[in-house]
């Protein structure tokens, strides 16, 4: 009985409810191919976030793990399809790992694993509107997901579909830009503010698509006041890396245990901005404002969020 269910998603978007974050929905059709209609008590849907690269979407994902278990309404199935809405809140570091995910240069995709229970509605002979439960009986399923030419047991986010999903998230208060910037009482908080400042612009050029002055001003944020040459540095142009003073900072305001911790954290944000300094570079000129390539706006929104990222972990540190 509970084979003859089948779980396929549809559609994704976003929608956000009053007060809370965000979410990603994720629509089902739930098929029942059987005899009789059934009754399915709330369902669980466990969610997990997959890295499927773009070249093999039908053979090979990196599972890069657990993201939440969702429920579902009880309801009644007869004969035909049925649709339902799975809700996926998204937090900021829900989106961090969608990003990351795509930095990898790989679609985000899902895997979701169907469990509860399920019973058949009978009819009661010779009493009219009158039915009976038989069951119940196990429900494990994944949800399918339609490729053009397969059908596959995990859902793929296309590129398209994750840039609407992210066109569709930019009121979400990640972006709203919550942090605090107060008065700088050395340079590497005045370096933090004026790079607020500066994101802080580029995110409303983002709002109005105006892309290649978003990536300007992400690209003056980091060369003016997060990155530094570094010492001896035989490259050209040369090398960058962060800020000594910003290391210096966020070092010293950690107890001496600590210290070694923190400082492997810094260097984890140092090649995260020296990586969005190299996207930037491949669309406009280092010592100029023109432009090498017109960007697309998945490029600006990766480095304005990965810029956003480690400057919002800088911030509580240094403010």
């Amino acid at each position: 009985m509970a084979e003859q269910l089948e779980f396929l998603c549809t559609h994704f978007d976003v929608e956000e409810p009053l007060d809370e974050v965000p979410k990603l929905v994720i629509k089902l059709r739930i098929t029942n191919n059987g005899d009789y209609s059934l009754y399915l008590p709330p369902l669980n849907f466990d969610v997990e976030l997959l890295a499927i690269p773009s070249r093999s979407l039908d053979s090979s994902f990196k599972t890069i793990g657990w993201l939440d278990r969702l429920t579902s309404e009880p309801l009644f199935i007869g004969k035909k399809s049925k649709v339902i809405k799975l809700y996926l809140p998204i937090n900021s570091q829900r989106l961090e790992r969608l990003l990351d995910v795509r930095q990898d240069d790989c679609l985000v995709g899902f895997e979701i694993v169907t469990t509860g229970l399920c019973f058949s509605c009978r009819s009661v002979e010779g009493v009219s509107n009158r039915f009976m439960f038989e069951g119940p009986q196990v429900i494990n399923a994944k949800v399918k997901y339609n490729l053009p030419h397969e059908q596959i047991d995990r859902i793929v986010i296309m590129s398209e579909q994750f840039i609407d999903i992210i066109e569709k998230l930019k009121h979400y208060e990640l972006l709203r830009f919550e942090i605090p910037v107060k008065e700088a009482t050395n340079s590497a908080q005045r370096d933090i503010n004026e790079a607020l400042k500066l994101l802080h612009t580029a995110k409303v050029d983002l709002t109005h698509n105006n892309l290649e002055r978003a990536m300007l001003n992400i690209r003056n944020a980091l060369l003016n006041y997060l990155l530094q040459d570094k010492p001896n540095s035989t490259q050209q142009p040369p090398e960058k890396i962060l800020k000594e003073e910003i290391r210096n900072f966020v070092a010293g305001g950690v107890p001496s245990e600590a210290q070694e911790t923190y400082k492997e954290i810094v260097e984890h944000l140092d090649i995260v901005l020296r990586r969005v300094r190299h996207i930037l570079s491949k669309f406009i000129h280092e010592g100029s404002d023109k432009l090498k390539l017109a960007p697309l706006r998945q490029d600006v929104e990766l480095s304005y969020f990965l810029t956003l990222f480690v400057v919002r972990r800088l911030s509580s540190d240094i403010i």
